[in-house]
C-alpha cells in the first residue's frame, strides 16, 4: 500500500517494530520515488532508555508509544524529560497514580455510561494497580463489582492506604 502511494508521489510515514525492518522498508520506498518524503517512526517504545537508544541508532524521525503507556500515562513525560536531559524522573507516587486513575475512571463512566463504563474500567484499573502490593487480590475483588460507585469506593480504599509510596517501592 505504501509503495503504491510513493509511486504516485504521496509523502508517507511508516512504522515498524523491528529497527532493521523500518530502515530497510524506508530505503525501498525512497528508491521508488526519490522526490517523496518517507518519514520513519519506531514503535514498541517501552522505556525512556529505549526511546533514546532507538532514536540514536536507527535514524528514525520519531517514536511511537502504545501498550507500554497502559496504566502508566506518565511514561510520556518520563521519556520527554529523559530525551531532553538524560536524567530519569523519580518513579510515580501512588498518590499521583490514584488521582490519574480516578479522573480516568470518571471519563470512562461518562463516555461509556454506567452500564458499560464499569466493565471497560476493569482493564484500566488492572493496568494502574499492576506492581502494587496486594494488587492481585485487589484486581480479583474489583473485577467482581457490578457498579461504577462500587468500583470507585474500592479504588479509593485501595489507593488511600498507600498514598506516598512510589511504584518501585513495592
Amino acid at each position: 500500500c505504501a509503495a503504491a502511494l510513493v509511486r504516485e508521489g504521496v509523502n508517507v510515514v511508516i512504522t515498524a517494530r523491528g529497527d532493521e525492518a523500518l530502515q530497510a522498508t524506508a530505503a525501498e520506498l525512497r528508491a521508488l520515488n526519490p522526490a517523496v518524503q518517507v518519514r520513519t517512526v519506531a514503535g514498541d517504545i517501552t522505556t525512556p532508555e529505549k526511546a533514546r537508544h532507538v532514536l540514536e541508532t536507527t535514524g528514525a524521525d520519531g517514536i511511537m508509544i502504545g501498550r507500554a503507556a497502559q496504566g502508566q500515562p506518565w511514561l510520556f513525560r518520563e521519556i520527554e524529560h529523559y530525551l531532553k536531559t538524560g536524567e530519569k524522573l523519580p518513579p510515580a507516587q501512588v498518590v499521583e497514580i490514584h488521582g490519574i486513575l480516578l479522573a480516568h475512571l470518571e471519563d470512562l463512566y461518562a463516555f461509556y455510561g454506567p452500564e458499560t463504563g464499569f466493565k471497560v474500567a476493569r482493564k484500566h484499573i488492572s493496568w494502574y494497580s499492576k506492581g502494587l502490593r496486594d494488587g492481585a487480590a485487589f484486581r480479583h475483588r474489583v473485577n467482581q463489582l457490578e457498579t461504577c460507585e462500587a468500583q470507585l469506593t474500592m479504588v479509593r480504599e485501595f489507593f488511600e492506604y498507600r498514598p506516598y509510596v512510589s511504584i518501585q517501592q513495592f
